[in-house]
């Protein structure tokens, strides 16, 4: 798995994006200063109005106070500087009430946004996602949405989960030796169990996973 660099940096991941405004591609492991976290994408927009206000960060962090929340300078300069991954929904609601914007104008700018360890979404095309009352989704020709228990035993073989082809490779071994997915044949094995989150099923679950495991590193010659 990727480790989480600092706010800065893409790291490998998994660009999602909107049916109508993102482009569909698979983004590819690098170092590139455009995609950042969403606290320092808000943090990004927040210096900037602030600083159009001609307000301090003593003085925004007095303003944001009044609305419940306990708010330092070193509160604010810690949003400001990129410092912090994420910013919460109250967050977010209470630097737009003070900051007179409206929310998804707090996420736009240029560049990606990163929202977990692998994967990150353009700016503008999340806050337009966003405004518009849209949900962004995952790009549907993405194998490992296609078959996920194929991209977990990907993953458990020591190999790239998100390298689309190597997941199309352990997709095909699976349809080879079951004719269906991995995800289809784990759900045959499963059986109905009753409550799909209930910890016996996720015991059998485990259990048929680390069978396919093993038949597909045999079938791989892993």
């Amino acid at each position: 798995m990727p480790v989480m660099g600092k706010a800065r940096g893409k790291t490998t991941g998994i660009q999602v994006p909107h049916a109508e405004a993102l482009p569909g591609w698979i983004g590819a492991a690098g170092t590139d200063d455009s995609v950042i976290s969403i606290g320092a994408a808000v943090g990004e927009v927040v210096r900037r109005r602030r600083t159009e206000r001609g307000v301090t960060q003593a003085e925004l962090a007095r303003m944001l106070s009044t609305l419940g929340d306990r708010w330092t300078k070193g509160r604010v300069f810690a949003l400001e500087s990129g410092e912090r991954e994420s910013a919460t929904l109250a967050e977010l609601v209470q630097l737009a009430i003070v900051l007179v914007v409206p929310i998804h104008e707090l996420i736009k700018g240029a560049g990606d946004v990163r929202f977990s360890e692998r994967a990150f979404i353009p700016r503008d095309g999340l806050a337009g996602a966003l405004a518009r009352g849209q949900v962004p989704d995952w790009n549907l020709d993405d194998p490992a949405r296609a078959d996920p228990v194929a991209a977990e035993i990907a993953d458990r073989l020591g190999l790239d989960a998100t390298d689309r082809e190597i997941v199309r490779t352990v997709i095909q071994a699976a349809q080879s030796l079951y004719g269906q997915t991995a995800t289809e044949e784990r759900r045959d094995r499963v059986g109905d169990v009753g409550d799909p989150g209930s910890t016996g099923a996720a015991s059998r679950q485990r259990n048929f996973t680390q069978q396919l495991e093993q038949e597909l590193r045999e079938a791989l010659g892993r």
